[in-house]
C-alpha cells in the first residue's frame, strides 16, 4: 500500500534523523578510541617519568620517527585530550537530541499510520 505524500515526507524525516545519529554515534565511538589512546600514552609516560629512568621519546612525522622532548610531548597529549573530551561532551549531547527527536518522530509516524490505516 502506497503512504500518502505527509507520511511519505515524515518517513523521509524519520530516515534522515536515524541517518544523522548514525554519523554521530560512529564519530563518538572514533573520538572515544582516539581519547583512549591519548589517555594510555599519558599514563605511559607517568609510569616512564616514575620509574626514576631516563626516557627517550619519539613523535611520528607521516613515516618518520623523530625524537621529541617529553615535556613537549606531555603537554600537546594533555592538550589533545582536553579537546577530545570536549568535543566528546558535544557528541554525547548531539546524540541524546537526535536519539529524542527519532523517538518522537517514530511515535508520531506510528500513531499517523495507525490511525490512516495505511498500515
Amino acid at each position: 500500500m502506497e503512504l500518502p505524500p505527509g507520511l511519505k515526507e515524515k518517513y523521509a524525516r524519520l530516515e534522515s534523523v536515524r541517518n544523522e545519529l548514525q554519523v554521530v554515534i560512529l564519530r563518538r565511538q572514533q573520538i572515544e578510541a582516539e581519547l583512549r589512546d591519548v589517555e594510555a600514552a599519558l599514563r605511559e609516560i607517568e609510569k616512564l617519568k616514575s620509574s626514576g629512568r631516563n626516557i627517550v621519546i619519539y613523535k611520528s612525522f607521516g613515516p618518520l620517527l623523530v625524537r621529541a622532548n617529553e615535556k613537549e610531548i606531555e603537554e600537546e597529549l594533555k592538550e589533545k585530550q582536553e579537546i577530545l573530551k570536549v568535543r566528546l561532551d558535544t557528541l554525547k549531547k548531539q546524540e541524546a537530541q537526535l536519539r529524542k527527536q527519532y523517538e518522537s518522530l517514530a511515535k508520531r509516524l506510528r500513531e499517523e499510520v495507525s490511525s490512516s490505516g495505511a498500515g
